[in-house]
């Protein structure tokens, strides 16, 4: 029955499609079939990264016809009263699987992300956002034997590359003295790949 039911996805989709290797918009986000693929798309990010996000719905949608389907959504997710946009993109063939190509964050408001530019995180205390800190300040330790803690984000922007390169100024400490640092961390989260940049000293004080 999936394969039948994905089969007519499929010839439904060709039927409407103008050309195969085109993105078009999916005129209904609400479908079943198209939560069914964002769910997917949230739980298998979530095994990927240990989050606990929860889909809300599906803000837009696009698909493209290839051997099999790919399917481009802008998603609102979840993670406790947390709420977060990503962008992801799920790869379905004709023998009912399914696989994550790309899953990232994307500004929940403002303008759409251009990529090259970078635009601020509007909410610093984001659960991603501290996980993206701490991996900058333990990678930090590891490459300089140094006992960093994170203390909070003081700012931070999103850059959208081959990823998301995320720059935030730190407050850290080390005993009694009190540091900020600035930092760049590069995510590949289809991947399941962050990358420190760098990470330097603005300046400190005890």
């Amino acid at each position: 029955m999936k394969l039948q039911a994905l089969a007519a996805v499929f010839l439904f989709l060709m039927a409407s499609a103008a050309a195969t290797g085109e993105y078009h918009p999916i005129p209904n986000t609400n479908a079943l079939h198209v939560i069914e693929v964002a769910k997917f798309a949230v739980s298998e990010y979530n095994k990927q990264s240990g989050s606990k996000l929860k889909l809300n719905k599906v803000i837009k949608g696009e698909y493209q016809i290839v051997t099999g389907v790919n399917y481009h959504l802008t998603l609102s997710t979840g993670e406790g009263p947390l709420l977060t946009t990503y962008e992801t993109v799920v790869r379905e063939d004709l023998d009912t699987s399914r696989k994550l190509i790309y899953f990232t964050p994307v500004p929940v408001s403002g303008p759409e992300p251009v990529l090259g530019g970078y635009k601020p995180i509007p909410n610093l205390n984001a659960v991603h956002v501290i996980e993206i800190a701490k991996f900058a300040v333990s990678e930090h330790n590891k490459q300089s034997g140094s006992k960093l803690k994170l203390h909070k984000v003081i700012k931070g922007e999103t850059q959208i590359v081959n990823g998301v390169n995320y720059r935030l100024t730190l407050s850290t400490s080390e005993g009694p003295l009190l540091m900020i640092h600035e930092t760049v961390v590069l995510e590949q989260s289809w991947l399941d790949s962050r990358k420190l940049i760098y990470f330097k000293s603005i300046n400190s004080h005890a």
